[in-house]
């Protein structure tokens, strides 16, 4: 989970955008570009999409760098014209192969096809300034595509040195660890991002996440407990506290949390879920099967994991006879639920067949026979009832 959330947050951050601040034209190249007796300046053309492949006969050719590089972000951001701008690009760097900006975003369009060549090129703008944060950042998160973290930890750490007032460098840093399988230097870097930060939400749900993997129980608790005095009304707070309490055989203050929880929304699935769970591994069977009501009510759920419950429930005969109460109420919840699910109604009226009430399933059965395309197995199973109860009138079906 930790490295797909990297990841998300690595394609995020390249599509946002942002030009890097080596993209600004010089102030003695602006003014060449601005001067009155040139009639033609570096954003002079419409938003009209054109496929100049090179420099106006009159424009400055020290410029033509510089034009090259704009003509490819237009043709890109304004046109989503990726050959153009690569043309356009690939041009500005023949000029000047020192030019970092145009490697840069040649980079960012070539990094979901072709991390390697897209690598070359982000090298290539790192390589001119090491002190640049944008390059940094796109030569970090590259590694974190090819999952070479022990680089991008190194870039990353470079991160926190050079823009250590944002949280996310620390995030990904930590991140980065813990995918290299160092979780304990990852909680070093959160505790020191806390130092400065103070509980963050970019930050400290991490920790607490990397306290438990560790096993540091206590720890995680301690953890929790700043997040909810920060937070009082995030319900995965509680939750996660519950599960901590219960881990901890603290049973009582496990449920506290879970109404908490539950008071905060009371059809949580999420809490619904973690608290059905907990009386399922304490082997409280009526509040399992009573908690596990809610969950069949919502659709939320999805109907395919209900009838996998169920069945699962009701394989056994004793378990069946002796809960029989609360697995109708399951049964009938599914059936109210999805009311126009075929699958749903098998559910239920093989309920039915299985605790002896056969004339409610075949009413259920006979309400279908004029479904714009009826199941054959409806027919069959009327027949069958039918035959058992030795009714001869089935033969219409």
């Amino acid at each position: 989970m930790i490295r797909a959330a990297a990841v998300a947050l690595s394609m995020v951050m390249f599509a946002c955008g942002t030009l890097p601040r080596k993209s600004v034209p010089t102030t003695e190249t602006a003014t060449k570009l601005t001067n009155s007796d040139t009639p033609t300046t570096l954003m002079d053309s419409s938003l009209t999409h054109r496929r100049d492949t090179t420099p106006p006969t009159d424009y400055p050719t020290d410029a033509h760098t510089v034009w090259h590089y704009v003509e490819g972000l237009k043709a890109y951001r304004l046109h989503d014209d990726s050959s153009a701008a690569r043309h356009h690009f690939e041009q500005a760097l023949t000029i000047d192969s020192m030019y970092a900006p145009a490697a840069y975003h040649t980079a960012a369009m070539l990094m979901m096809d072709n991390t390697d060549e897209a690598e070359r090129y982000s090298l290539r703008a790192y390589r001119t300034d090491t002190t640049d944060s944008w390059f940094t950042a796109q030569l970090g998160r590259l590694q974190i595509l090819q999952e070479d973290y022990a680089e991008g930890i190194r870039l990353f750490n470079e991160m926190v040195r050079l823009k250590g007032n944002d949280p996310e460098n620390h995030r990904i840093l930590a991140m980065l660890y813990n995918e290299n399988e160092q979780p304990f230097s990852a909680i070093i870097v959160l505790d020191s991002a806390e130092r400065r930060f103070g509980i963050h939400e970019a930050i400290s749900p991490l920790k607490r996440q990397l306290l438990v993997a560790t096993a540091q129980y206590d720890q995680a608790l301690e953890q929790n407990e700043e997040l909810i005095a920060a937070d009082p009304y995030n319900i995965d707070n509680y939750i996660i506290a519950a599960e901590l309490y219960a881990h901890a055989k603290k049973d009582s203050l496990a449920l506290v949390n879970y109404d908490r929880a539950l008071a905060l929304d009371s059809t949580s699935i999420n809490a619904l879920g973690s608290l059905n769970e907990f009386y399922g591994m304490r082997g409280d069977h009526p509040n399992y099967l009573r908690t596990m009501v809610p969950l069949f009510a919502s659709r939320e759920v999805d109907l395919e994991r209900k009838i996998k419950i169920f069945k699962r429930l009701t394989n056994n005969i004793d378990y069946y006879q002796k809960f029989y109460g609360q697995l109708n109420q399951l049964a009938i919840t599914v059936a109210v639920t999805h009311p126009d699910d075929l699958d749903a109604m098998e559910l239920y009226t093989t309920h039915l067949i299985a605790t002896g009430d056969l004339d409610r399933a075949l009413e259920i059965y006979k309400s279908h026979v004029n479904d714009p395309v009826p199941e054959p197995q409806i027919f069959n199973t009327i027949l069958d009832i039918e035959s058992f109860k030795e009714r001869a009138d089935s033969v219409e079906y």
